[in-house]
């Protein structure tokens, strides 16, 4: 019986092997055949406007093969050759020009695009040329390419300088406002900065923006997918103890710590080393961080933070009509939206005392998907003062010695869609009249005292938004 079932087996490998030939035969007969059609996954494949002295993030685009045959693509080239302001990479292989690539039917092949740097047209356009035989087949190529001031390393400014609307700045080192020096940003200006760049304001700093027309500070990546909301992508502005800012209608989006406030831990200073008014600050890790510093922030909406919207270790702060919500990030998760602590972190597992003269929360929104926003910390022999009064806060801990403070969902318009407008039925629309008074420009640019406005938040509530 075994002998048999060995003739057997033995007897039935020539069959198995010209199947499999007969099979290898037809998977890899490929042909080059001009009367098949690519097709791609889009027609013209568009980048963002793109910053010419550092190119492109690379873009994907896919090329299918619909047909029952096999096919040999000839060439794949850039129809510029090596005068292309792009660059290809096709399935692995990179060059301006890739040679007898196979396509098995009802397959697909990736193409790896990206802008060169340093391309002088403002308008960039090229295509992919697809060969097979006698045919050619066009895949556009388009992108814009904007002209930029650069500093490309770091610079200290030593006198008297603006950052203006013409053109944007595109910042690779960082930027020190050196002490006794201001350095101003004109209404419309956009800062662009590298990988941990940012500003050090020694001096200080004013940031001019309109309602219409705000001061823009973010990195180069902004408008591409990935990058759009995600956090620590430039470093922030850093106001030391000899420095001030002076900031209205400022957008920050992206930073490692957006504004960063800080003292060194000797006694906090009186004045407000930063005061920021009716400005947004996204997608940070850290929003403002105030470390043993002074603070004043009304009318700002400060969301998406990776960890904490405000962070305060200790000094003084005043924050009014302002919203702090974050409900999903790039990361999945994060901290406490504020957290107000007596002492500061200095490592690890190492902290030290910083006395927390005076927090001031007012017609404050501070809510989220986390089931508590607000951390208070406290060390005790280490003074630590602090007043809610007239806020909707979300917190796990008890609201006692709050003055008029509720725990309950704000019905935001749309969370979805970055919507921190008040809906209708919204328990934040009747907050402090004093306080929307005292700080009456909201984050859209109207008048809360025309508009008779106590909301809470840094939106005046309008039933025709």
């Amino acid at each position: 019986m075994r002998y048999l079932l060995l003739v057997i087996k033995k007897s039935t490998l020539p069959l198995i092997a010209f199947l499999a030939l007969l099979w290898s035969c037809e998977r890899y007969d490929f042909v080059s055949d001009g009367s098949v059609s690519l097709k791609f996954s889009a027609d013209t494949v568009s980048f963002d406007t793109i910053f010419s002295p550092i190119g492109s993030a690379t873009f994907t685009c896919k090329v299918y093969n619909r047909s029952s045959k096999n096919l040999i693509i000839d060439e794949v080239f850039l129809g510029k050759g090596n005068a292309s302001p792009f660059l290809m990479n096709v399935d692995g292989r990179a060059g301006y020009s890739v040679r007898n690539l196979r396509l098995a039917k009802e397959d697909s092949l990736h193409i790896f695009l990206e802008v060169q740097k340093n391309s002088a047209q403002p308008l960039l356009t090229d295509s992919i040329v697809f060969a097979m035989g006698n045919t050619r087949q066009h895949l556009g190529l388009m992108a814009y390419a904007q002209e930029v001031v650069l500093f490309e390393k770091d610079t200290v400014l030593k006198n008297a300088f603006t950052f203006t609307a013409e053109k944007p700045y595109l910042i690779l080192g960082s930027i020190t406002v050196d002490s006794s020096v201001t350095a101003t940003v004109d209404a419309g200006a956009k800062l662009f900065f590298g990988k941990n760049c940012g500003i050090i304001v020694n001096g200080k700093l004013v940031v001019n923006g309109l309602s219409s027309s705000p001061c823009i500070f973010s990195h180069p990546r902004y408008k591409e997918d990935w990058y759009s909301d995600a956090s620590g992508q430039w470093q922030g502005i850093t106001v030391n103890a000899s420095g001030k800012i002076e900031a209205v209608f400022a957008q920050l989006q992206g930073a490692r710590q957006a504004f960063y406030v800080q003292d060194t831990l000797s006694t906090a200073v009186s004045k407000p080393q930063l005061n920021v008014s009716r400005s947004k600050i996204e997608n940070s890790e850290v929003g403002v961080n105030v470390c043993n510093g002074s603070a004043h922030i009304d009318n700002c909406l400060i969301a998406h933070s990776a960890t904490n919207a405000l962070l305060l270790q200790g000094g003084t702060c005043k924050v009014y009509q302002a919203t702090f919500a974050t409900y999903s990030t790039a990361q999945g998760y994060h901290s406490a939206q504020v957290v107000v602590q007596n002492f500061r972190l200095r490592g690890v597992r190492d902290t030290v005392s910083a006395p927390l003269d005076s927090a001031t929360f007012g017609n404050c929104i501070i809510y989220g998907s986390n089931v508590s926003e607000l951390s208070i910390n406290q060390r005790l022999g280490t003074d630590m003062r602090y007043q809610f009064e007239s806020c909707i806060i979300k917190s796990k801990a008890g609201l006692n010695g709050f003055i008029s403070v509720k725990n309950e969902d704000p019905k935001f318009k749309d969370v979805s869609k970055n919507d921190f407008h008040l809906s209708e039925n919204s328990p934040a629309i009747h907050g402090s009249k004093s306080i929307a008074d005292s700080y009456k420009i909201d984050l859209d640019g109207f008048d809360r005292t025309i508009e008779q406005d106590s909301s809470m938040g840094c939106y005046v509530y309008r039933k025709l938004q």
